[in-house]
């Protein structure tokens, strides 16, 4: 289970879990800045992750989805988002 972003660095590779916080701006293509209060990590969000649902930086997210991880970078591949 993921709680926090802080977390992540003692995670393996395809650990899945659930954050909640904001999505800060967009990287370019699916991939998006996702930040709590212990830090930030791009989560890559399909187009139909999104389900209509319209998020902008101020909104809360929960993220449920899979660490992506390997010795150059880290993501999240988001699997559900739900707009709290």
């Amino acid at each position: 289970m993921i709680g926090a972003v802080s977390e992540l660095k003692g995670m393996g590779d395809e650990a899945k879990g659930t954050l909640r916080d904001k999505i800060m701006r967009s990287r370019g293509g699916k991939e998006y800045l996702f930040k709590d209060a212990k830090g930030s990590v791009t989560v890559e969000i399909g187009d139909n992750r999104w389900r209509g649902q319209k998020v902008d930086h101020d909104d809360i997210v929960e993220i449920h989805g899979e660490l992506d991880k390997d010795w150059s970078k880290m993501e999240i591949d988001v699997k559900r988002l739900i707009k709290q």
